[in-house]
């Protein structure tokens, strides 16, 4: 006869061992829905997803109808608000499009996502944040959760693991309970109105109706470690492929606020490293940094989106720069 100590072992072994028969059953039919079927839906930032499928399907749109050649901005919600390609067109003659988002889509995103709009004779310009260079990630879960979403075709863009990472962060559960919510009140329709509309882009793809009070602070973003990263890798990867398809490929800074910080001698290292960088390996690059650092009264609601007047002040400075190193000339001997 078992003791009573023996019972207790006994239960605690069954108790242990359905558990994890419990758990792996779990993570077997979630990696399964994962690689055969589709990824659990983001339990949060539907409305930003639906945003950037209606900006993304208007820009691609105005690009797709153009014909000859012309100039293509991508990048991320930086260039979308302080890039007014409408003045580019007028000032260089030459039809141009802002393609550009979201931050957090990454580079590997951006230059997928442009390759198929681009044509011999065109150039593509892409104003990047430093931490756009800086990171060491390949895929973002904010391209994962919009490609699962609306495009999952390309779901495959993101390597296994990644998939497997970013399914596991977003809870179905939640997911239900504001699909549910939804019905009464559409939740994707939040973040499409007011500053973040894509009815209030032009026929350029630029925002238009950035207004509001001003930023009133900032930081300095973090030094980067001196090192090549995989973003960096991608963009010379993009640059081989430009000129193999006779495309022009442009990199410069987006505009920043202006910090002393960046005097120090962390940030010019760094400065110099990305210098150093593109002169190796052939990247053509308009400006440096010290370019696009502007005074924070000229942004508005983050410390990477100018309301219209810095709009206006960071597009002037851009076309003086296309202009001096006649990119419309470089187009027409291409």
């Amino acid at each position: 006869m078992q003791t009573e100590k023996g019972m207790e072992v006994s239960k605690y072994k069954k108790y242990l061992l359905t558990s994890l028969l419990l758990i792996l059953v779990y993570i077997s039919a979630f990696i399964f829905q994962v690689v055969f079927i589709s990824p659990p839906p983001p339990s949060e930032g539907v409305e930003v997803l639906y945003w950037i499928n209606n900006c993304k399907e208007i820009k691609e749109d105005l690009i797709l109808k153009v014909e000859g050649p012309k100039i293509i901005f991508n990048g991320g919600s930086n260039t979308l608000f302080n890039v007014r390609t409408e003045d580019i067109t007028e000032a260089l003659g030459v039809p141009t499009y802002n393609l550009a988002i979201h931050w957090d889509l990454g580079m590997h995103f951006f230059i997928e996502e442009s390759k198929p709009l681009l044509n011999e004779g065109d150039v593509i310009i892409l104003p990047l944040q430093i931490t756009h260079f800086s990171t060491n990630q390949k895929s973002t879960k904010l391209a994962f959760d919009y490609y699962n979403l609306y495009e999952p075709d390309k779901a495959g863009r993101i390597s296994y693991l990644d998939r497997v990472n970013f399914s596991f962060q977003n809870n179905p559960l939640n997911y239900i309970i504001d699909r549910t919510l939804g019905i009464l009140s559409p939740i994707e329709m939040v973040m499409d109105e007011g500053n973040y509309s894509s009815s209030d882009l032009n026929q350029h793809g630029d925002q238009t109706n950035h207004t509001g009070n001003l930023l009133k602070k900032a930081s300095p973003f973090p030094v980067p470690n001196l090192k090549e990263t995989l973003s960096l890798k991608k963009l010379k990867d993009f640059n081989y492929w430009c000129k193999e398809n006779g495309i022009l490929l442009f990199v410069t800074y987006a505009s920043m606020v202006k910090f002393d910080d960046y005097e120090q001698e962390a940030y010019l290292a760094y400065f110099e490293f990305l210098e150093q960088y593109f002169m190796e390996n052939y990247i053509k690059v308009i400006g440096t940094p010290w370019d696009f650092m502007f005074d924070i009264h000229l942004f508005y609601d983050h410390d990477q989106h100018m309301h219209q007047g810095g709009m206006t002040k960071n597009t002037k400075k851009l076309i003086q720069m296309m202009k001096e190193i006649d990119i419309v000339g470089m187009m027409t001997a291409a």
